[in-house]
């Protein structure tokens, strides 16, 4: 994947849905929302992400998907933790890989040229 799992990625490979109902309906809705991302890596843990519009506001002093001990002042506060600064170490290391895919990219077809 070569970047962090998205929160409704994560949903996904905890809670798959096969049926209707109510969490058939929460999935869609994150499908759809998902659907309409120009890239879905567009997702970023954020307060109003795909997931937060989907299934509600977190709660406070809590962060779904995240697993224990996650805060929000951990991923979305200016103020940032540890966790957070690994976090966002992650985002920005595979943003570099992807941009120097695309440059080793643009290289390659200059040299065909």
């Amino acid at each position: 994947m070569g970047r962090p799992p998205t929160r409704v990625e994560i949903h996904k490979k905890c809670f798959p849905v096969e049926n209707g109902g109510e969490a058939g309906e929460i999935m869609r809705t994150m499908q759809t929302l998902t659907n309409e991302l120009v890239d879905p890596s567009q997702d970023v843990l954020a307060i109003n992400d795909v997931f937060a519009i989907s299934v509600g506001a977190d709660e406070a002093g809590r962060v779904r998907m995240m697993g224990l001990g996650v805060t929000p002042t951990d991923v979305f506060e200016d103020t940032l933790s540890p966790k957070a600064c690994n976090r966002m170490l992650m985002e920005n290391m595979a943003a570099t890989q992807k941009l120097s895919e695309g440059l080793e990219a643009c290289k390659q077809q200059i040299t065909n040229q």
